[in-house]
């Protein structure tokens, strides 16, 4: 390809006169509108690969005056010309810059990289960018795929998993210093939520394989990832019986299917429309629980403000994540998932009646009612003496003994009747879907296993997608990279082609007189 942007636009001009003369065809059989749309996409890809080849060489041909340049307080001189390539979303591009460099200093500078701010790899940043994003929702070897459906670009798994791993540091960075949402956005109720999802690891090979796994065996092993949410939310007001109607689906018409944290209740709030969650923002990671309460401490501090009238925590029953919450929320209400603890009700009641009891559900809504009243106390008294009668079956003496134990354990956490007064959230819905959608959905495709900086990295630029943030941490990369790895540029020295000729004919006769 030619270094002369004149004949690059003879080139471009002679392109597009061509593409012209093909869309208007008037003559015989004309092709299907697919086929015609597919050979465009085709010529406008190379019609770009010219205009990006015509804008290097312009560059390159505004530079051509400068003699030196100051790096670091040191003067660096124009050492030769060299060439570079880059994969751009058109195909290759490959154009010539000057390489300024002195060998005292053992340092060398490519003044058109910094004027552009080119990547230091052979991709360009929107190539990249394209192919990060595919691999955030689809597998790796997938995306290759589609960039090759697109774009007629063959792009291995191997330079897609070194995209994503290279950028895990910046998105924890980036993570840290994302600007705070304004709070006339916000709503009054802060809300912190916690929840863990195993993925599976690559295993190590022990032994011989066997055929069959053994009664419990699994094939290969998991990691907890923590995923953690922050958000605001509207303080809505219900009573127990309607979230109890809710939650066995036989509330009034028109709310069915409201979920008890949202649910509008009572004569003010008949007509309002569900409020969801406000700025709600998403991060899994690896890094254990500790780390991952420590960052959404920091983006719940950052959202603190006059507006903020209730600060709310929400987690499963494990013990570990309910101690962090504790221990670096203090100012905040810890609650029980009420989804949770109905589960242990529904336990008990399998071990009373059997599986298939008809019994079952009025027993358990009962006991839902008693719980969302604040009448938990009662509800373990009544388990704990249950399960001591002479007439008690084992089996049902070790469910109810164990939901006894649970919410006893957890009794500070499950005052349902103040949080549903207050109109604060009882569940953990958002975290859960957030497990679900953001871990799940994309780390147990089948056949997936993985290593965890591979998943780390892939669930941070996972967590940016889905807080539609993907712009920003692209801006934030690049305006990065200029200011560490091109951002020490002091002085540019520029001569004219007749002044460099004068430059030269001086350094010829110092040399002359010097021999």
């Amino acid at each position: 390809m030619s270094d002369n942007s004149v004949e690059i636009v003879q080139q471009i001009r002679l392109q597009f006169e061509a593409l012209l003369a093909r869309v208007q065809v008037s003559s015989g059989e004309p092709p299907s509108a697919y086929a015609m749309e597919r050979r465009l996409v085709t010529d406008l890809l190379e019609l770009g690969r010219l205009l990006l080849q015509c804008f290097f060489c312009s560059q390159h041909t505004v530079l051509e005056g400068v003699e030196s340049v100051e790096v670091g307080g040191k003067q660096l001189p124009l050492h030769e010309q060299k060439r570079r390539s880059i994969r751009s979303v058109f195909g290759k591009i490959t154009f010539t810059r000057g390489y300024y460099y002195e060998a005292k200093a053992k340092q060398g500078y490519h003044l058109l990289d910094a004027r552009l701010n080119l990547p230091t790899g052979r991709t360009s940043d929107l190539l990249r960018e394209w192919r990060s994003l595919l691999a955030c929702y689809n597998a790796y070897r997938k995306t290759g795929k589609t960039l090759v459906s697109i774009l007629r670009q063959q792009h291995s798994v191997r330079a897609i998993e070194d995209d994503i791993e290279r950028d895990c540091n910046l998105a924890e960075t980036f993570c840290e210093q994302r600007p705070v949402p304004d709070p006339s956005s916000e709503d009054s109720v802060l809300v912190v939520q916690a929840d863990g999802k195993g993925v599976p690891l690559v295993g190590q090979k022990q032994g011989k394989e066997r055929v069959r796994l053994g009664k419990g065996e699994k094939s290969g092993r998991k990691k907890e990832a923590i995923a953690t949410a922050v958000y605001t939310i509207e303080p809505c007001i219900r009573t127990p019986q309607q979230v109890t109607d809710s939650l066995f689906k036989s509330a009034p018409s028109g709310q069915q299917n409201a979920p008890p944290d949202v649910q509008p209740v009572g004569e003010a709030n008949t007509n309002k429309k569900r409020k969801r969650p406000s700025n709600k923002w998403l991060w899994a990671t690896f890094k254990g629980k500790s780390a991952a309460i420590a960052l959404a401490k920091k983006q719940a501090i950052g959202r603190e403000g006059k507006h903020v009238s209730a600060r709310v925590a929400l987690t499963d029953g494990a013990a570990p994540l309910q101690y962090q919450m504790l221990k670096q929320l203090p100012a905040y209400t810890l609650i029980l998932d009420v989804i949770h603890a109905i589960e242990y009700l529904w336990k008990a009641a399998n071990g009373l009646y059997g599986e298939k009891s008809p019994k079952r559900e009025a027993w358990v809504k009962e006991r839902v009612l008693l719980m969302l009243s604040g009448k938990t106390q009662q509800i373990i008294d009544e388990f704990r003496k249950l399960a001591t009668a002479p007439d008690c079956k084992k089996r049902a003496s070790s469910a109810l003994l164990s939901t006894a134990g649970y919410y006893e354990r957890n009794l500070p956490y499950m005052r349902y009747d103040m949080y549903l007064e207050k109109g604060w959230p009882i569940g953990t819905g958002v975290i859960e879907g957030a497990c679900r959608h953001l871990i799940k959905d994309r780390c147990e495709l089948s056949g997936m296993r993985w290593t965890i900086p591979g998943a780390e990295a892939l669930l941070h630029l996972r967590s940016i997608a889905e807080n539609d943030d993907w712009e920003e941490f692209e801006a934030y990369r690049q305006e990065r990279r200029k200011r560490e790895v091109y951002g020490n540029v002091l002085k540019i020295e520029r001569c004219t082609t007749i002044e460099r000729a004068a430059i030269e004919a001086k350094k010829v006769a110092a040399d002359c007189k010097a021999a």
